[in-house]
């Protein structure tokens, strides 16, 4: 006769239920990272830091109200930290790396990296630019727009493309510009002789410079030191600034000084001798009119505003 039946115990499941120390939750659920990996997460540090410095009561209750939850990110609720948000035009360039601008941005802020010397490359957008190059050799691209580009210290390259560009240049970079890319500036503090299809300079900080111009008509702009301005064969406009300064013009060239000053700035035309040139007949054929003297040099016009004939005369050299 067969005995009762006895109902066998359950067997137990092999299969390990999975942790979630150290794994990411779903959003909704506290976060338990373990012991070996709580003390190396920036959140839970905040947390800690922020209960010292508040004081915590019985139990690690932070002023009798509850632990802080950490949120999973882009969860809703008034748990946790604040995810971090990059700013939409914050396009910080890696060490290295090459980055095009997006389209959509009207202006591209571009920055290299500036801990270490190394070759970055940006490239902008047809928007209005500003480029920044690091430390490095870095070779900057403004493509379309009204860009600004600056090479900071290293041996740049700067590409402006079409637009009106302007560079932010120092006696290392090279600029690089193409035949009807627009009206553009050179921005600097040093020696320049100006690269073809470039119109401007402006002279800045505390330096005396010697500026060249191109075989363009160009705008030379000095600073409150004692510049040369020396054209290179357009009809270019110059103004001094402000210190004891050299305008240099070419026989049979014309142009334009805004800012003569009697006694103190000198006007030389060279190649005047091999032409017959010399600063006695250039004063006789000259011509005073609206404030200003007329200086004819040998098929060139050139004007020269806040001075008169006999104020020129202690001020013309002819070589």
């Amino acid at each position: 006769m067969r005995g009762p039946t006895t109902a066998a115990a359950p067997m137990a499941s092999t299969t390990a239920m999975p942790t979630t120390a150290g794994r990411r939750p779903s959003c909704g659920r506290q976060l338990d990272l373990g012991p070996e990996r709580r003390g190396h997460d920036p959140g839970l540090r905040r947390q800690r830091h922020a209960g010292r410095r508040r004081g915590r009561g019985p139990a690690g209750r932070r002023n009798g109200r509850r632990p802080l939850r950490r949120r999973c990110a882009g969860q809703a609720g008034r748990t946790g930290g604040r995810r971090h948000r990059p700013h939409p035009r914050d396009h910080r360039l890696q060490a290295g790396r090459s980055f095009r601008g997006a389209a959509a941005d009207p202006v591209l802020r571009q920055m290299g990296h500036r801990q270490r010397r190394v070759a970055n490359t940006i490239v902008g957008n047809s928007q209005v630019n500003y480029l920044s190059g690091g430390e490095g050799q870095d070779t900057l691209f403004g493509m379309a727009g009204d860009d600004t580009l600056a090479g900071n210290m290293g041996a740049d390259r700067l590409v402006g493309g079409a637009g009106d560009d302007t560079y932010m240049r120092d006696a290392l970079d090279t600029i690089v510009e193409a035949a009807s890319g627009g009206f553009d500036t050179v921005m600097t503090g040093d020696d320049i002789i100006l690269g073809d299809h470039i119109e401007k300079v402006v002279v800045r900080g505390g330096r005396a410079v010697q500026v060249t111009g191109n075989a363009g008509d160009n705008i030379l702009i000095g600073n409150g030191a004692r510049n040369v301005l020396a054209g290179g064969g357009g009809q270019d406009e110059m103004t001094g600034g402000g210190g004891a300064d050299s305008f240099v013009f070419a026989a049979g060239q014309g142009g334009r000084i805004l800012d003569f000053q009697d006694d103190i700035d000198v006007l030389r035309i060279e190649g005047g001798a091999a032409r017959g040139l010399t600063a006695a007949t250039l004063i006789a054929g000259a011509t005073e009119r609206d404030g200003g003297v007329d200086l004819h040099l040998a098929g060139g016009l050139l004007r020269i505003e806040g001075i008169t004939v006999d104020g020129l005369q202690d001020d013309l050299l002819v070589a």
